[in-house]
């Protein structure tokens, strides 16, 4: 079974393009939360494309 320990963005809707994000994945499972406007979409949209 494949498993994703990281993701990083750069330059990507609310994210800078000068320093990238990245987000560590914790087993068994990652809650994303956050205000409107912070991300959460982008990140769910970039585990589906990086496939």
């Amino acid at each position: 079974m494949s498993k994703i320990e990281k993701l990083s963005i750069l330059g990507v809707r609310s994210f800078g393009h000068q320093k990238a994000e990245t987000i560590q994945f914790h087993a068994p499972l990652t809650l994303i939360v956050g205000w409107n406007g912070s991300g959460k979409t982008v990140r769910v949209f970039r585990l589906r494309v990086k496939r």
